[in-house]
């Protein structure tokens, strides 16, 4: 099979060996070549592997400093414990009783806003309990 010459588009006097046919050229009408199946391997090399860490590392330490910054926003206070009544303090289990009467009071209305809670739930159309609840109800509501 002859070869073809075409002059160099660089240097017209020089003559560069081209292909007979565009099929092994790779250009034109030649076969697509097939693509593998197999998965794209995962492997990197060390300097990208160590990187990447580093990136990761600055960005780590750039949001801590943002965050320091902002005044600790993101963190919660600690709750401040009761420290009682002194034993010096005058009428001091009238006010024992009166802190004990609050308490009381307040479990009494938690009490009461769960159970009106659950009778919202109860009675609402897509509960579980409805049918029940209808069986214990007199009929003349629904």
């Amino acid at each position: 099979m002859p070869v073809a010459f075409a002059s160099a588009p660089d240097c017209p006097g020089r003559l560069v060996p081209r292909p007979s046919s565009p099929s092994r050229s790779g250009g034109g009408g030649g076969k697509m070549v097939k693509k593998s199946k197999k998965s794209k391997s995962k492997r990197v090399t060390l300097r990208q592997k160590h990187k990447v860490l580093r990136k990761v590392k600055e960005h780590h330490r750039k949001k801590r400093k943002e965050a320091k910054k902002e005044g600790r926003a993101g963190q919660r206070k600690k709750v401040e414990k009761d420290p009682g009544i002194p034993n010096e303090w005058p009428f001091k289990e009238q006010e024992i009783k009166a802190l004990e009467a609050r308490r009381a009071q307040a479990l009494q209305e938690l009490e009461l806003k769960k159970e009106a809670r659950k009778e919202r739930v109860c009675m609402s159309p897509a509960s579980p309990y409805l049918p029940a609840l209808r069986q214990s109800i007199c009929c003349y509501y629904w």
